[in-house]
């Protein structure tokens, strides 16, 4: 193309025009008279595809095919199937033949759609009935199979021939193929033969085996090993396994070719490497002849893997002679005998023997790998390594080595040749305690307190509170103090005060520092809880319990409660005497409401001598804390001069307090006190002759 239309060709394209889109897309794509690339061809059919109204429906169904191509190749942007199956499905649903036959077969793959056999069938017919090869061939396989439809061999016979007529070599094949084992058709050997010499001289590798088969067999044509080593040697040529283990079978038996078991090994070799599970047995068996059991061990399980039964049976044999050598070996480097000692080697040749089944292997293999760990971990005849010493201490621990299990909870412990981990240590510990090793009891009790630790403060790992208390209680359990400390503490914030008791009871017997702090208050909120029924049935009785331990060891609210069960006869007979002194307790330590209940009782003498200047003294305390009752209180005792002088302003002023606070008594008084106040400040005025 002439530079200038290029380049009206590009301006009209960037214009919008999208014939130009299109044409440019194409020269792009194909590299014809610009320099090929894909991801602007890409770009071009897009916008021109987003136009189609300006297409004719020809350019815009080669349009949306390039796009399914193009996302489905991923040349020139991320392949995509699912897009690429939409653009197919656009040309498709127009008639275009090649889209439907990928349509057809993205549904047999799967490929940006759900798998669909039948669905892959109804666009293959749909591409077939249109002449595409492809799809011919694929819906006769289908038929073949019985793959989204009724098996049909006389469908798929009358498909294959339709192609074979058009030299297609794999439907000659297949028709060659269903003549010899008479699918869809009467069984005939010589047609049969026919089909596989046309599908060989075009190039099928399979038909050229079968054809050698034939030649071989002298079925369908007179025996002719010559020819039949021939056609084997082409498909073998191109890989076809079965060919070449045939090939190899004519070297050996000197069958159409001069004897020769090197070039027969080669091809027993060759097609042992393709896959040939016949090939894989022969060598097997070569190699066993040949007391090289490692080799024959490795070619019988290839064989044996693909379902040969012959090659299962004799690896065993094979795997029992490897077996001993192995083992023999193993015993060799393990004492030193013949062979300088090194236990390295003699745990190699000790787990290959024990990995072909030798009873005595595992036994003496599980030693020699603790031996190794020993040795490192100690720098003992090799250079100290702690990474060596774990990895040779875990394999001897995982075949239950009770040594090995400590040691390795040892370097889990301290984080010696490994990232330090309790719950790993725990676990090692928990083992070697199982065999009952005698120091193993007492670090795993310190691990597992370690764990809770670390799950509690998230140091180490993800905070997990749940994981805390798990390894808490088992470590407290064992009569670790400070987990028992800490479970007290846990069960005390989750409100579970009695078991809270128990375990700051443990803790406080093994003489912790805290937890006698700590079991007095738990002790005290399940005064509280048994007091007011929250999370327990409600029992003054069992409330009066708790609050007389906890008010024993000194706690103020405890005392004040007691004070209150004797003041309201709750839990216990009503005694106003008792009530004063655990009141008097309380108050002594600033208890607000103990104070005010002391004012209270000197100011109505109930169990107490009537006593207002008793009374104003701890009104006045509980109102300096802020207590709204005592503050009225002092306000009547100002405003009448009970215990103290009168004193309307300190009156207005303490009732104004307790008003603040929502005292409604206070706050009724407050207009009366303020007029007698005011009449009080002018009579003042007018005795000191102020105008």
């Amino acid at each position: 193309m002439v530079d200038f239309e290029l380049d009206s060709l590009q301006k009209r394209a960037e214009q919008g025009d999208a014939e130009a889109q299109f044409y440019l897309g194409v020269m792009y794509y194909s590299g014809n008279g610009v320099e090929l690339d894909i991801t602007q061809a890409f770009e071009l059919f897009k916008k021109a595809a987003d136009q189609g109204y300006f297409f004719t429906p020809k350019r815009l169904v080669e349009t949306q095919y390039n796009l399914g191509v193009m996302y489905y190749s991923g040349k020139g942007m991320v392949q995509d199937y699912k897009k690429a199956f939409e653009w197919y499905m656009m040309a498709a649903k127009q008639g275009f033949v090649e889209a439907q036959f990928k349509i057809g077969g993205m549904y047999y793959k799967g490929e940006g759609v759900n798998q669909n056999n039948r669905r892959a069938v109804e666009w293959y017919t749909k591409a077939a009935a249109r002449g595409n090869s492809d799809a011919i061939f694929f819906l006769g396989d289908m038929y073949a199979n019985g793959w989204g439809v009724k098996q049909d061999y006389e469908k798929a016979f009358g498909l294959y021939k339709k192609l074979a007529g058009m030299e297609v070599a794999e439907a000659q094949k297949n028709l060659g193929i269903m003549y010899d084992n008479g699918l869809g058709v009467e069984q005939d050997s010589e047609k049969a033969f026919e089909w596989f010499m046309k599908a060989s001289w075009n190039g099928d590798a399979e038909a050229q085996y079968y054809l050698g088969y034939m030649y071989d067999s002298g079925k369908g044509v007179e025996q002719d090993y010559e020819k039949a080593f021939g056609w084997y040697m082409k498909a073998a040529e191109q890989g076809q396994s079965s060919a070449q283990y045939n090939l190899g079978v004519m070297y050996s038996n000197g069958k159409g070719v001069k004897q020769d078991y090197e070039k027969a090994f080669e091809w027993f070799m060759e097609a042992a490497e393709h896959g040939n599970s016949d090939a894989q047995y022969n060598l097997g068996n070569r190699y066993y002849n040949g007391e090289n059991y490692r080799a024959a061990v490795y070619w019988y399980t290839k064989a044996a893997d693909q379902g040969n039964i012959y090659a299962r049976k004799k690896l065993g044999e094979s795997q029992k002679k490897l077996a001993i050598e192995q083992y023999n070996l193993g015993v060799m480097y393990d004492n030193g005998h013949g062979v300088e000692q090194d236990y390295e080697k003699a745990v190699y040749w000790y787990t290959k023997a024990a990995e072909q089944g030798h009873n005595n292997a595992q036994e003496k293999l599980v030693i020699a790998q603790y031996n190794l760990g020993v040795m490192y971990d100690s720098g003992k005849e090799v250079e100290q390594n702690y990474a060596q010493a774990f990895e040779w201490y875990t394999k001897a621990a995982k075949h239950g080595h009770a040594e090995a299990q400590y040691n390795l909870g040892v370097m889990y412990d301290n984080g010696h040749g490994v990232e330090q981990d309790y719950e790993k240590a725990v676990y090692w510990y928990t083992k070697a305690a199982e065999q009952g090793h005698n120091n193993a009891q007492e670090k795993l009790v310190i691990a597992q307190y370690n764990l809770g630790l670390m799950y509690d403060s998230g140091r180490g790992v993800k905070q997990d509170y749940a994981r805390a208390f798990e390894w808490y209680t088992k470590a407290a359990e064992h009569g670790h103090v400070e987990a028992q400390y800490n479970l007290g503490v846990i069960y005390d914030n989750g409100h579970c005060v009695e078991k809270a008791v128990y375990w700051y009871t443990k803790a406080a017997e093994q003489g912790h520092n805290n937890a006698q702090e700590k079991l007095v208050i738990a002790q005290y909120n399940l005064g509280l809880m048994y007091d007011s029924g929250r999370g327990v049935k409600q029992d003054f009785a069992r409330a009066f319990e708790w609050y007389m331990k906890a008010a024993e060891h000194g706690h103020a609210e405890a005392q004040y409660n007691l004070g209150v069960m004797y003041d309201s006869g709750h839990g216990v007979e009503k005694d106003y005497e008792k009530a004063f002194e655990w009141y008097a307790m309380a108050a002594k330590q600033g208890d607000v409401n103990a104070q005010y209940n002391i004012g209270f009782m000197y100011d109505n003498g109930r169990g107490v001598a009537h006593d207002y200047e008793k009374a104003f003294e701890w009104y006045t305390k509980a109102a300096e804390q802020g207590h709204a009752k005592a503050q009225f209180y002092l306000g009547i005792m100002y405003h009448k001069g009970i215990g103290i002088e009168q004193n309307y302003e300190k009156a207005f002023e303490y009732y104004k307090k307790a008003a603040e606070q929502g005292d409604m008594w206070a706050l009724k008084r407050l207009p009366l006190v303020r007029s007698q106040m005011n009449e009080h400040r002018q009579k003042m005025k007018s005795n000191s002759g102020t105008v």
